[in-house]
């Protein structure tokens, strides 16, 4: 059965957000993500780690007084409370678009290295902190940020990705404090319930490069229905101004219902609309199906039209949506275990967006106001998928094909990930994305806008294909 994608079971698949241990190499089944999930093994994490042990302990000293404070406790102190580490991440990407030539072709070479410590002194208390050095030499140096296949960005960059402490309360009550990841929802495209990060994920890409967001989450089992209920505290804002009236806060519930998974929650904090959101999972005979919505009264971003009597020069005003807003998804998968050790999934999901564009003549004002927002810019979408996962003695060989439609503006784009494990702990990846549809849509973009006086000369050219390969190996 599907699991609700919240934080007690996110189903982790190639355009999820990786595990730790994903990124890191391991070879475990997927899980939430360890921010999430209180019961989560880290990377490397220690199996036998059921010890107490101070502070001064897991820092190298005082370990003969925790050693017998745990011995008075009847608990075992670990052998190695702190494991260092991190992974490597190397890429190149080339832009083919239509009437130019190859040596005008985009270029990036984009490295991540991210860097972690993982403290856990004893089997109640963990820290941890990810710090993520990004680096592009195709990009000019300077503190003007630049585009780039992976998005924008500069040549170098430091993020602190994660940095939170966990504790439990009477082993009743569990807190973590601090930047982490909280994934909300149930969809595998789209993810309209995505309230805790800032960014929305790359339905696409099989790495979520974004960063956490710092909040203090309580969570709170009831383990005799399976049932889990969380409190969120949000300490982080766009408009941050240092003031208590801005920390914002939040509530879920995550219930099991028969073969059923259902989620619920919403999202309070002054300067923003209220935001609500429902998920749903469950076995249906073969498949797996799942829905996903979100509520918003009005929306934050001015929205653009036409209008008949504006200013003759522009044609366009802005507007403010004050009624309900909605985004919803939906979808199903079907999974497939064949020869006893590889794994097949196919899968369909669609998407409604009511703050979407159905004029794709507005896209060329929408990028100049920044409001061009991949896969949330139309009012309906479609996506399709293909999976296919190989064990070990097949060098743990990945396969996922994809392809998502604008139905809005009729443009479509399809993509070919294939990964496959090298010497152990090195993971090659390579991927192509071939562009079609209608021209000027979404996934055909194109702008030419002549020089004037006082502007420049501003060309897009029309995509046609993505070519991409990496590297990646745990640290």
């Amino acid at each position: 059965m599907a699991g609700t994608n919240g934080t007690s079971g996110t189903d982790v698949s190639a355009a999820d957000r990786p595990s730790e241990d994903a990124m890191f190499g391991a070879p475990t089944p997927a899980t939430a993500d360890p921010a999430d999930t209180p019961e989560a093994t880290p990377a490397r994490a220690l199996t036998d780690d059921h010890g107490r042990a101070t502070e001064e302990a897991m820092f190298g000293g005082g370990s003969a007084r925790a050693s017998d404070a745990a011995s008075s406790a009847g608990e075992i102190v670990p052998e190695d409370p702190l494991k260092i580490g991190g992974q490597l991440y190397m890429r190149a990407a080339s832009g083919v678009s239509t009437e130019v030539p190859a040596s005008k072709w985009t270029f990036s070479v984009p490295t991540l290295v991210d860097g972690y410590f993982d403290a856990r002194p004893n089997e109640r208390v963990r820290g941890f902190v990810l710090a993520r050095l990004s680096y592009d030499p195709t990009i000019p140096d300077g503190d003007e940020a630049a585009a780039s296949a992976f998005g924008t960005q500069k040549q170098l960059s430091l993020a602190l990705d994660q940095l939170w402490l966990r504790f439990d309360v009477g082993r009743a009550l569990f807190v973590t404090a601090g930047r982490q990841h909280i994934k909300w929802g149930a969809g595998h495209f789209w993810n309209p319930t995505d309230f805790l990060h800032q960014v929305r994920r790359d339905p696409l890409s099989p790495f979520d490069a974004r960063t956490g967001t710092t909040m203090i989450k309580v969570h709170v089992p009831w383990e005799k229905y399976g049932w889990n209920f969380y409190a969120v505290g949000l300490l982080e804002d766009l408009a941050v101004d240092g003031t208590l009236g801005k920390v914002g806060g939040g509530l879920r519930a995550e219930m099991v219902l028969g073969t059923a998974e259902l989620g619920a929650e919403a999202i309070f904090q002054r300067g923003h609309k209220p935001r609500l959101g429902a998920d749903l999972s469950a076995g249906v005979g073969p498949f797996d199906v799942y829905a996903e919505a979100s509520l918003h009264k009005g929306w934050e971003q001015p929205l653009w039209r036409f209008v008949d009597k504006a200013n003759p020069a522009l044609g366009f005003e802005s507007w403010m949506e004050k009624d309900y807003t909605v985004q919803a998804t939906g979808g199903l998968n079907w999974t497939l275990d064949y020869m006893d050790i590889n794994v097949l999934t196919f899968g369909a999901e669609y998407f409604y967006n009511s703050v979407g564009y159905d004029d794709p003549k507005l896209y060329p004002l929408l990028l100049s106001q920044g409001a061009f927002n991949p896969f949330y810019l139309g009012q309906h979408y479609v996506g399709v998928y293909g999976m296919l996962s190989t064990p070990a003695s097949w060098h743990n060989l990945g396969i996922v094909l994809s392809n998502m439609g604008n139905l809005s503006d009729r443009s479509f784009v399809a993509r070919l990930d294939v990964s496959v494990v090298l010497l152990t702990h090195l993971r090659l990846e390579g991927y192509t994305a071939f562009h079609y549809g209608r021209d000027g849509g979404e996934f055909r973009f194109s702008l030419d806008l002549p020089a004037s006086p006082t502007t420049p000369a501003y060309v897009v050219p029309t995509p046609l294909a993505e070519v991409g390969i990496g590297l990646r190996v745990s640290i």
